[in-house]
């Protein structure tokens, strides 16, 4: 479902519980939230493998490339922040394991609830809602930036890379077209291992 202003003009935030399947090569075209709600998600996002449990939230920044591995009975529930050409970019924000009862739990527990009532917002709209899911989607960015703070240029260096912008160079063109790692690996001189790495 998507949140339209009031002029009607500019999404700015897409809510959906979605099972995420395995993919070979995704580029993140958006500032991403994963909540796990069942199952398992295993990522390798540059050159690290995490897994995100049942329960656990973990952040994809605009421009990361990541490998995906979903269980097949995976439900997740999924925030994305849709940027135009009037908004500043969202800075990367910095996660490297995911959010959890474990790890950052007071944050944890307040990003959990605003995905939640985001989510029931869009789903069961109602007088206000374009105003409440606004305030919600800031409010999580505020989280963000309060429990996680951004990556700094070297943890961002990858995205700046000749080769890499090489690779999303070519994603652009044909984005249309069903793509895979060893596709653009072969198009990029590279071999599948490095240019997930």
């Amino acid at each position: 479902m998507l949140n339209k202003k009031k002029n009607g003009s500019d999404k700015i935030v897409l809510a959906a519980i979605e099972t995420i399947e395995e993919v070979d090569f995704l580029l993140m075209t958006e500032l991403t939230i994963w909540f796990v709600l069942s199952g398992y998600l295993e990522i390798m996002r540059n050159g690290s493998d995490i897994l995100i449990r049942t329960g656990d939230i973990f952040v994809l920044n605009k421009g990361d490339i990541v490998r995906v591995i979903g269980s097949e009975e995976n439900a997740t529930l999924t925030v994305k922040f849709l940027t135009n050409e009037y908004q500043e970019e969202f800075p990367p924000f910095k996660l490297n394991i995911p959010l959890s009862m474990v790890y950052k739990k007071d944050g944890y527990e307040l990003v959990k609830n605003c995905m939640a009532y985001l989510y029931v917002e869009m789903i069961y709209p109602g007088d206000g809602s374009d105003y409440i899911i606004e305030g919600y989607s800031k409010r999580l960015i505020g989280l963000m930036h309060r429990n996680l703070g951004s990556a700094d240029e070297k943890e961002q260096a990858h995205a700046a890379s000749d080769k890499v912008k090489e690779v999303v160079s070519y994603i652009n063109v044909n984005y249309a077209e069903k793509l895979s790692l060893d596709e653009i690996a072969e198009k990029s001189y590279s071999s599948k291992y490095y240019l997930a790495h």
